[in-house]
């Protein structure tokens, strides 16, 4: 369902990830298929409005609009919903990671910093 919608390969796998963080961290029960549906909506919105704009933010990299409408839509869905500061850098490694290890960022930018973008 959400790789077919998105037409992203890796949606799927940061949903997964995300919501075993998430059930980790809050309840079991805390996370319903109308997160992921509500995930899936956000991230069409996004990355159909991000296509209009390119830009370039603190001489950095330009990250594709794909990307950076997953993160969003994906912190709006899990990572907004956490008080605690540490959590939020949890959560945020677990996505840098799996980002990373399906799409290629070019260095010289570490994580922070690629992290620091969104």
């Amino acid at each position: 369902m959400v790789k077919t919608q998105t037409n992203y390969p890796y949606f799927a796998e940061l949903l997964y990830a995300l919501q075993a963080f998430i059930r980790k961290v809050e309840k079991p029960f805390s996370i319903r298929l109308r997160d992921v549906k509500r995930a899936i909506k956000i991230f069409k919105f996004f990355k159909e409005n991000f296509g209009k704009f390119n830009y370039v933010q603190n001489n950095s990299k330009i990250i594709p609009p794909e990307t950076r409408s997953l993160v969003l839509a994906l912190s709006l869905c899990y990572l907004f919903r956490l008080y605690d500061q540490s959590k939020h850098r949890e959560y945020r490694k677990e996505m840098i990671y799996i980002i990373e290890k399906h799409q290629k960022i070019d260095k010289p930018q570490s994580r922070i910093e690629w992290s620091k973008d969104f």
